[in-house]
C-alpha cells in the first residue's frame, strides 16, 4: 500500500492530460487512479488559495495544474516536451493559475487541471460530474494572441495509453469546448454543458459527463501569426 506521499506526474500530448494522484479518495491505493461519482457538493474545483500544484480534494475529485505546448515556443512556467511523463513545477501565482508564452507556430499552448488523475503511467481515470447541471464558471484575465479554446476533455477524446478510450491517432484529442474572450480585466465565465461543441478536425464523439478527465484552457494559432499570450490567469473553478 501506497502512502500518501506520491510521485507528481504529467505527460503532453496533442492537447495535453495531466495525471496525478495521492493514497486516498478516487485513489486505488497502488498508484492507479480509480473513476469518481461526484455527489454534487462542493463544486469548487480550485481557487488556487494554497502551495502547490494540487487541487483541493473536494468532491472526490484529485488532480492538479500544468501548463503544455506543442514544442515550438516558450512557456513559463515550463511543460514537459510532447509525449513526455516527468515532475510538473507548476506553482499558483497571487493566488491564481498563470502561464506566459510565445512563439508557438503548430497548434499553440495550453494550462489545465485534472480532476481525476492517476499517478502510474500517467494514466488519468473518469470524474462523473452528472451532479452538477449547469457547467463549468471560472474566472479569466490576461491577452492573448490567437484564439483562447476552453475545453472539456473526456475519456472519448483521450488515447487509450493515457485512460481513455480513443484509438484515432491524431483524429484523437477534439475536445468539446467552446471559444472564450479574454481581456487585461478578470471577468467571470459560465459555460454550461449545453453550449460545448467539438472543432470538427478529429473523431466525432458523444459528450459524456460521466467521463470528465481534464479542464483545458488552450490558446490556438489562427492564421498566420505565432500563438503568445501574456499573464493568462485562471481563478475560482467551480463546478455548478
Amino acid at each position: 500500500m501506497k502512502s500518501s506521499s506520491c510521485i507528481v506526474q504529467f505527460v503532453q500530448t496533442v492537447v495535453g492530460i495531466v495525471s496525478f494522484c495521492a493514497f486516498g479518495a478516487g485513489c486505488s491505493g497502488d498508484g492507479k487512479c480509480a473513476d469518481v461519482v461526484a455527489t454534487g457538493s462542493p463544486g469548487l474545483v480550485d481557487d488556487l488559495n494554497h502551495v502547490g500544484a494540487a487541487i483541493p480534494r473536494n468532491d472526490g475529485r484529485h488532480g492538479q495544474w500544468a501548463t503544455w505546448g506543442d514544442g515550438t515556443g516558450t512557456q513559463t512556467p515550463a511543460g514537459a516536451p510532447p509525449n513526455v511523463c516527468q515532475a510538473t513545477s507548476f506553482v499558483p501565482t497571487n493566488g491564481q493559475a498563470c502561464t506566459s508564452g510565445s512563439g508557438f507556430t503548430t497548434w499553440g499552448a495550453a494550462i489545465g487541471v485534472t480532476v481525476a488523475g492517476g499517478e502510474q503511467d500517467c494514466v488519468t481515470c473518469n470524474y462523473d460530474a452528472t451532479a452538477y447541471t449547469g457547467g463549468v464558471r471560472f474566472t479569466i484575465s490576461g491577452s492573448v494572441t490567437g484564439s483562447l479554446r476552453f475545453m472539456v476533455e473526456t475519456a472519448e477524446v483521450d488515447e487509450t495509453r493515457w485512460g481513455g478510450t480513443c484509438t484515432a491517432g491524431t483524429k484523437c484529442w477534439d475536445a468539446y469546448g467552446m471559444v472564450v474572450g479574454v481581456t487585461p480585466q478578470p471577468q467571470v465565465i459560465d459555460v454550461p454543458w449545453t453550449s460545448l461543441r467539438q472543432q470538427g478536425w478529429g473523431i466525432p464523439v458523444l459528450f459524456d459527463i460521466h467521463h470528465i478527465q481534464q479542464l483545458v484552457w488552450q490558446v490556438q494559432k489562427t492564421g498566420m501569426t505565432p500563438v503568445s499570450f501574456d499573464n493568462l490567469c485562471i481563478d475560482d473553478v467551480v463546478f455548478y
